[in-house]
């Protein structure tokens, strides 16, 4: 399966840009006829004929016209639907997710690096997690990533 990486305010927005084109389809037809009253009221007799095609010209587009912005309108729904989606899906993702706990024991184990035998102090790195330095004894710095924050878990040497 495909894997689809969604951000919820790309669809929000695209269902904002339709919603907006919606209200300015649906809105055509009633500037055409406040034109068609305006063009009637300054031209008189002599701008019946403009005013006659203007209306014909619309009688004959506005189905097609109506029906767009009711494609547009539904369109609009769907990206808010899918946002609503995505977002329920990451939430309910998010409080599924069961992160491995790191404990001394786990950290000590077979197969694991040995526990520090300096002081370690961490900081928080905007990839998620800590980047940790040990002080050894000897003068060296050993650095690694956790998951977790490990400042003071380790005794001090003198």
């Amino acid at each position: 399966m495909a894997h689809l990486d969604v951000n919820p305010a790309d669809l929000l927005r695209a269902a904002d840009n339709y919603a907006e084109l919606q209200l300015r389809a649906a809105a055509i037809g009633p500037k055409a006829v406040e034109e068609v009253q305006r063009i009637i009221a300054t031209h008189g007799p002599m701008g019946y004929p403009l005013a006659v095609g203007v209306v014909a010209g619309l009688a004959r587009r506005q189905a097609a016209l109506d029906a767009k912005a009711a494609n547009f309108g539904q369109y609009s729904q769907r990206f808010t639907e899918h946002a609503a989606a995505y977002r329920d899906q990451d939430l309910q993702g998010a409080r599924d997710y069961a992160a491995p706990a790191a404990t001394m024991l786990d950290l000590g184990g077979p197969g694991h690096i040995p526990p520090p035998e300096g002081r370690v102090i961490c900081t928080e790195i905007n990839a998620g997690g800590f980047g940790c330095s040990e002080f050894l004894p000897g003068g060296m710095i050993f650095h690694w990533l956790s998951p977790v924050d490990l400042t003071g878990h380790w005794p001090d040497f003198p």
